[in-house]
């Protein structure tokens, strides 16, 4: 096993510079004339307009491609550079359960998915543990074509709860992985519905317009996917929190609360790393931590 690399925070502001200079030229170069009225209209194209919009469409998809990335670069660089996210270790094979882990896990595992009726994990043969698992996540890898799967879980957890807390925490697991037409209606409004709109919108602008108008309003739009992109972090924590009460609902406030609190006495690296941010980051991160979930389940404290 080996750590691995922090990312390079300057390769990817250079990264995000191109990106943005490639972006802004073709779309600039495309808003203001340059060749996409005389492409467009049958009575005055060219094959040379048409090719310099290509080339110009070329260029702006890569350069967007390079923004993308390198926001999403410069973002996890400087989350790492301030201490706020550690980078994970690469395992290259899963901790093997002993066989008394295996007895205690199994029957729990495939009577709750039993219950859980999951659509892709139906039971599970063997047990892993894994250090790149937070403790709010499990996983199933697949054996073998028709084998049941193997069910792998945090290895910060392991000899650190009893069987009871096993058996809700498994089933905390599976909870949160039944698929929920609410839940799907939501992500479909918030994440498929508005950029569809607003690149509806965008479209219809680039149809009726030319010129300083258009790239007036490629620059609102722009600013209003932006502010949508920004938006998609908090309501991905609130989801994961609305998640929690679903789970709270099925088995019972007071059990997960206790887990929960068990789980929070343990001090775990990640888990107290997580309390200590503030300011922006704790608003927009996407994933709650320990305090928030805590006080989700239990408002009055």
């Amino acid at each position: 096993m080996k750590v691995a690399k922090a990312p390079r925070l300057w390769l990817s502001v250079v990264e995000l510079a191109v990106g943005v200079s490639m972006l802004s030229v073709a779309t600039a170069y495309v808003s203001l004339g340059g060749g996409y009225a005389e492409c467009r209209n049958p009575a005055t194209f060219t094959v040379e307009a048409c090719t310099t919009v290509v080339e110009v469409a070329v260029v702006g998809l890569i350069g967007f491609g390079l923004t993308f990335f390198g926001v999403i670069g410069t973002i996890i660089g400087s989350l790492v550079r301030a201490g706020h996210l550690t980078p994970r270790q690469l395992e290259s094979h899963l901790q093997v359960a002993t066989v008394d882990e295996e007895k205690m896990f199994l029957a729990t595992a495939n009577q709750l998915l039993s219950e859980a009726k999951l659509p892709r994990a139906h039971s599970v043969g063997t047990i892993g543990w894994s250090e790149y698992l937070p403790w709010y996540e499990c996983r199933f890898k697949r054996e073998g074509f028709r084998k049941p799967s193997k069910l792998v879980l945090s290895a910060e957890l392991r000899e650190s709860l009893t069987q009871d807390d096993w058996k809700t925490l498994m089933a905390y697991y599976f909870d949160k992985l039944k698929p929920r037409f609410s839940l799907v209606m939501r992500f479909w409004a918030e994440l498929v519905a508005l950029p569809s709109a607003l690149l509806l919108i965008l479209a219809g602008i680039r149809f009726y317009w030319n010129g300083v108008i258009l790239l007036l309003g490629q620059a609102i739009n722009s600013i209003l996917l932006l502010g949508w992109f920004v938006r998609i972090f908090p309501w991905a924590k609130k989801m994961s929190l609305k998640q929690d009460i679903w789970a709270a609902n099925s088995l019972g406030r007071e059990n997960l609360l206790r887990l929960f609190a068990k789980i929070d006495s343990l001090k775990l690296p990640d888990v107290e790393n997580a309390k200590r941010r503030t300011g922006w980051i704790a608003r927009l991160w996407p994933m709650p931590n320990m305090t928030e979930r805590i006080k989700n389940l239990n408002p009055e404290k």
